[in-house]
């Protein structure tokens, strides 16, 4: 009769220990989108058709992820230091704790920019010409 038991509570345990794990293996994780192949970024930005050779341009993506940043240098080039992932980026200008004086306040965040670029496979000249 001892033996009978037994095998009831191990059949018990071993029903309970896949009843975890299945629980465990079932959770919701949030789905994240796969980074985007790895590109090379460069190029000019000016406002009205005049460069912008101070404060850096900010790439923020549009579907989360990091942000990618450059200084601006004379004529307004610049080339970001790291490989960018493929995908649509809002382009936004920094320079410090002030806006860019010359250029609308729209362009000095992520939020309010309309400036969208696409970064695809390869290399990437960018022109970006403010408005």
């Amino acid at each position: 009769m001892r033996i009978g038991l037994g095998n009831s509570m191990m059949e018990r345990m071993v029903a309970l220990l896949v009843t975890f794990a299945l629980a465990a293996g079932c959770q919701s994780k949030p789905v994240e989108k796969p980074a985007g192949v790895p590109a090379q970024v460069s190029g000019t930005v000016s406002y009205a058709g005049k460069p912008i050779a101070r404060g850096s341009i900010i790439l923020y993506p549009q579907v989360g992820g990091p942000m990618y940043q450059a200084p601006l240098g004379a004529g307004g080039a610049f080339k970001m230091a790291s490989p960018t992932p493929t995908g649509k980026y809002v382009v936004y200008l920094y320079n410090g704790t002030q806006p860019l004086s010359g250029v609308p306040q729209k362009y000095s965040s992520e939020t309010s920019s309309d400036y969208i670029v696409t970064i695809q496979e390869g290399e990437n000249t960018l022109a970006v010409d403010l408005k």
